[in-house]
C-alpha cells in the first residue's frame, strides 16, 4: 500500500445552505467574483475543524472547512493541494468554492475529512498548502490543526458537560424546510440559547422566522466549531440527512455529465 495516500476531492459550485453556513463559520460572506489575471497571492488560511453532532446518540462527525484568503482572482484556480506534513496525507481540491468579501477573494472547500490511514480523523499538527492557478502559477501557505481528541468519542450529553467548562462563542443557524439558510448569527437574548442548552425558547425563535423549520446551534472555540443536533419546529417534516445526501449526489451527477 502507498505510504503517502492521495485523497482527491471534487466539488461542484453551488449555493446549498450547508455550504453557505460553512462559509459564514469562517467569517466569509458570499458575493460573485469578477475575473482578472493577476498572479496568485495568499494572505492567510482560514481553517476550521468542525465537529457535527447529527444526533444525541452518536459521537460527532469531523471535517475541516478550509479557505484561502487572497488578493488575486480565484476563479482561475486549477488546484489546491492540502498536505499534512508529518503523515504525508494529501487532499486535492480541483473545483473549489469561491467567494469575495472586503476586497479579498476566498477559495476553498468545506468537507475535508480524515481517512482510514489517519484513523478516520483529521490528524493534528502542521499542514501546508499549494495553490495553482490556470496558468500554472503557484503560491504557498501553511496552518496548524489542534483539538481535544476526546471529543471524537463523546456523545452529545458528554459534550455538554465538556463545553460547560469552556467559554465558547455561540451562534445559531436557522433553516427553512427546503434547507435554505434564513439566518446565521448571534442568538437573541429572548431565545435563551446558551452553552448549557437548557430552557431554550424555540417558540420565540420560530415566531420571528415564520418560514423556519429547524435551527442548529454552533459553539466556536478558537479554530474548532461544534454543531449541535437540529431543533425542529413541530410538524415541519424536514428531509432526513440520508435524503439530503441522496439529493446532493444526484445533483453532482447531473452537473458532471
Amino acid at each position: 500500500m502507498d505510504n503517502n495516500p492521495l485523497i482527491s476531492f471534487k466539488i461542484n459550485f453551488s449555493l446549498k445552505a450547508k455550504f453557505i453556513v460553512n462559509l459564514l463559520i469562517c467569517g466569509i460572506f458570499f458575493n460573485l467574483v469578477s475575473c482578472s489575471n493577476t498572479a496568485p497571492a495568499i494572505v492567510n488560511c482560514e481553517a476550521k475543524v468542525v465537529f457535527d453532532f447529527e444526533n444525541e446518540k452518536e459521537p460527532p462527525k469531523q471535517k475541516m472547512n478550509l479557505f484561502l484568503k487572497m488578493t488575486s482572482d480565484v476563479r482561475r484556480t486549477e488546484t489546491i493541494n492540502v498536505n499534512h506534513n508529518s503523515s504525508g496525507l494529501k487532499w486535492i481540491v480541483t473545483n473549489p468554492m469561491i467567494s469575495q468579501a472586503d476586497n479579498y477573494y476566498y477559495a476553498g472547500y468545506t468537507n475535508l475529512q480524515g481517512v482510514s490511514q489517519s484513523g478516520e480523523r483529521l490528524p493534528e499538527g502542521e499542514y501546508s498548502i499549494n495553490f495553482m492557478d490556470g496558468e500554472g502559477r503557484e503560491e504557498y501557505s501553511n496552518f496548524n490543526v489542534l483539538y481535544d481528541e476526546k471529543i471524537l468519542k463523546m456523545k452529545y450529553s458528554e459534550f455538554l458537560s465538556y463545553i460547560s467548562k469552556e467559554n465558547p462563542q455561540v451562534f445559531v443557524g436557522v433553516y427553512s424546510k427546503e434547507l435554505n439558510l434564513i439566518y446565521y448569527g448571534k442568538p437573541r437574548a429572548e431565545w435563551n440559547i446558551t452553552k448549557e442548552m437548557k430552557d431554550i425558547n424555540s417558540s420565540k425563535l420560530f415566531s420571528v422566522y415564520n418560514d423556519s423549520a429547524f435551527f442548529r446551534i454552533f459553539f466556536i472555540i478558537d479554530n474548532n466549531v461544534f454543531v449541535m443536533p437540529k431543533i425542529e419546529r413541530v410538524g415541519s417534516n424536514i428531509p432526513t440527512d440520508e435524503e439530503i445526501k441522496i439529493t446532493e449526489q444526484e445533483e453532482r451527477t447531473r452537473n458532471e455529465r
